[in-house]
């Protein structure tokens, strides 16, 4: 998850303008952004929920494959 959170605080930080280099660009690509890192984190958050619901010897519940498509997906949109 540490990757993830940091991947997610530099969208923070391009969406909220804290970061010189990312200042160019206009407030509806940066609202896109913040709308795409908000949906991720839900389902990240749901994920980790669901996970910590679940015993040891149970099936995971958000499989890696998952995980990568959600990341695609998001790549492939920006």
């Amino acid at each position: 998850m540490t990757v993830n959170l940091t991947i997610i605080n530099q969208y923070k930080m391009f969406v909220f303008g804290q970061d010189e280099k990312y200042i160019h660009i206009d407030e509806m690509e940066m609202t896109k952004v913040e709308k795409c890192v908000s949906e991720v984190v839900e389902w990240m958050n749901n994920a980790v929920s669901a996970q910590a619901k679940k015993s040891l010897d149970q099936d995971p519940a958000v499989h890696s494959s998952e995980i990568k498509a959600k990341l695609q997906v998001r790549t492939i949109r920006s």
